[in-house]
């Protein structure tokens, strides 16, 4: 049995007697939207033809909410007057909505005009604060951009160069366009990332684990490395050998005390190494042998 305030579906269910009626779906077999001949409505509300409920405003708004469509009917033709000057005039030259409301697309179907018209001709308008411009001009909710959902339209470029995974081993890495953003994650070895991905900001993790041990391999493609805050003590002769696309080389405030032989080989591609915020009190012969191409240390 259903309490007071509850309205039983067909199949048992209980519903609050709210959602009798109400044009929604909340029964799991649609029961509380049938047989609605004899439903009353509360205040605030006018009754449909088939019996369902809506809001007074609702009420020849130029939107069909009743099933029947008899929200707007018999709405009365009246003369067209125009809009006012804080107003837009809608393209079926029967509605007039804020001006406040051009442009932008909201989840609500009853903000703006029932034609959709308020959204053409939008490229020339700026944005309100808080809002993503689409190229095709409408101007929606910064939220919805990078939401998985495309809102844009015509375009989806509200979902276009949005943060995505692209590593199987540490889902937390997300990309952005050629970035792989990595940092602060605490990992002790260099996760797979997709191959097209050469900019890796792996700051703030304790990689030492792994580069005190073996060479980095597998990651050819990388331009860009941010190792600082690594905990790194040493280099070992051939770390970065693998990396001969590599350009910029961040190893900042890490715990680096010596550069010995062979600590940058391979890297005759490079152009910028950042060693700030170390130790080293010792640069052995050769350390900086093969860094042919480095303007800036």
């Amino acid at each position: 049995m259903c309490t007071e305030d509850s309205w039983q579906c067909s199949s048992g269910q209980c519903v609050q007697l709210s959602d009798r009626c109400d044009l929604a779906f909340d029964c799991a077999d649609k029961s509380d939207e049938q047989y609605c001949d004899e439903n009353e409505c509360g205040e605030g509300l006018r009754r449909c033809h088939t019996g369902q409920c809506v809001p007074d405003s609702f009420w020849c708004d130029h939107i069909n909410d009743c099933p029947d469509k008899s929200d707007e009917l018999h709405c009365g033709v009246h003369e067209w007057s125009g809009c006012a000057e804080d107003e837009f005039p809608c393209a079926s030259g029967a509605q007039c909505i804020p001006a406040m409301e051009r442009c932008i697309l909201s989840d609500d179907r009853h903000h703006g005009c029932a034609d959709h018209s308020h959204l053409l001709d939008c490229k020339s308008v700026t944005c309100p604060a808080g809002m993503f411009k689409c190229r095709s001009g409408p101007c929606l909710d910064e939220v919805k951009q990078c939401d998985g959902n495309v809102d844009c339209p015509e375009t989806w470029d509200d979902e276009d160069f949005c943060p995505f995974q692209c590593s199987h081993e540490v889902p937390e890495c997300l990309c952005h366009h050629l970035d792989a953003n990595c940092s602060g994650l605490g990992l002790r070895y260099f996760p797979d990332i997709e191959i097209n991905i050469n900019r890796f900001y792996f700051a703030d993790n304790q990689l030492s684990v792994t580069l005190h041990a073996q060479p980095i391999r597998g990651h050819q493609q990388v331009v860009y490395l941010d190792l600082s805050r690594n905990q790194l003590q040493y280099l070992r002769n051939g770390t970065f050998s693998g990396l001969w696309r590599l350009r910029i080389l961040i190893l900042s405030e890490n715990n680096l005390r010596e550069l010995t032989e062979g600590a940058f080989a391979g890297l005759h591609n490079l152009r910028n190494l950042q060693l700030d915020g170390n130790q080293i009190a010792y640069i052995g012969p050769f350390a900086f042998y093969g860094l042919s191409s480095l303007p800036t240390l």
